[in-house]
């Protein structure tokens, strides 16, 4: 039987007019005379009758009408349960690395929810290995690492251990970035080779690998230790020939910066970002969103090493 039948019978008795009830349901009139025609069919009897006061119940019409308006209050209660539990508070709990295409991703799913749902979001940005901690210590639900692919094996078997279930949102090259007026900006097919002799800016906990040959090469390099990458990039600008490596980033900030990003070849010069989860833990819808969204933002992001190579 249709609901949707019920409630329009439901609001011809309530008017007492065909006419009348087929405007409040913003509907035309023949319309609505069809479907309680096919309602009063599929009961096999008159629902209504038409009087000179209009249109009024027959007395079995009257006996279904009091059993169909239960339904639909039952129907209601359901609907406000369905609402109520959309209401709820959502609450999750991210840990990523530090991403740019990770950040515009957080912000437009907040803003998905901006004045319509409560929202309880935290995320955390911290290093590869504590990322793969917190979510493996239910400190977080949900968690976006990094890998060199060369050591892939390593850190999968070291997720497995930690009873993570992974998988890929994008694999890149880590960029130089520069000044745009530095003495390399301009060179096509550069080598890390060529960056030698300047000085080179490193953030964070996790120091990116020296891909030198051997530990003589190490003598005379010229290296700033930093722990922000905001730090980093100012060390960039005012430092002169100095660099940094970074992971694609917006171009438009960069060359507001006076900055470049440069593909620069290097020994496993391949990372990977994967998203990780717990097994067994089911993922709420928000998680999803969230997913599908950063894995949006990956795309566009890899799309700039596109670009910088044309």
């Amino acid at each position: 039987m249709n609901l949707q039948f019920l409630r329009y019978a439901a609001e011809v008795e309530k008017t007492g007019s065909f006419t009348q009830a087929a405007e409040n349901l913003y509907m035309n009139q023949p319309h609505l005379s069809r479907a309680v025609r096919e309602l009063e069919k599929e009961m096999g009897f008159s629902i209504f009758n038409r009087t000179g006061r209009g249109i009024v119940p027959t007395e079995a019409g009257e006996e279904f009408l009091r059993h169909a308006k239960e339904v639909l209050a039952k129907v209601d209660q359901l609907e406000q349960l369905k609402d109520k539990n959309e209401k709820k508070k959502y609450c999750l709990c991210l840990a990523a690395v530090r991403a740019e295409y990770i950040q515009n991703a957080v912000a437009a799913f907040a803003a998905e929810h901006t004045g319509e749902k409560e929202m309880s979001l935290h995320f955390e940005e911290t290093g590869a290995r504590e990322v793969i901690s917190r979510v493996g210590e239910k400190v977080c639900s949900l968690g976006i690492t990094r890998y060199p692919s060369a050591y892939a094996s390593y850190y999968q078997k070291l997720m497995k251990e930690k009873n993570l279930v992974y998988h890929e949102l994008v694999s890149f090259p880590y960029l130089v970035i520069m000044k745009k007026n530095h003495f390399l900006a301009e060179k096509k097919e550069l080598t890390y080779l060529d960056l030698a002799q300047y000085t080179e800016v490193i953030y964070g906990s996790e120091i990116i690998p020296d891909f030198s040959f051997s530990a003589d090469s190490q003598e005379g390099k010229k290296c700033i230790y930093v722990q922000d990458k905001d730090s980093g990039r100012q060390m960039v600008k005012l430092v002169p020939g100095a660099y940094m490596w970074d992971a694609p980033g917006s171009e438009a900030l960069n060359l507001s910066q006076g900055l470049v990003q440069r593909i620069c070849s290097r020994p496993g010069n391949e990372y990977k970002d994967v998203a990780i989860y717990r097994q067994g833990c089911r993922q709420t819808e928000a998680e999803k969103r969230l997913l599908r969204i950063v894995e949006n933002e990956a795309v566009k992001s890899k799309k700039i090493i596109e670009r910088i190579t044309k």
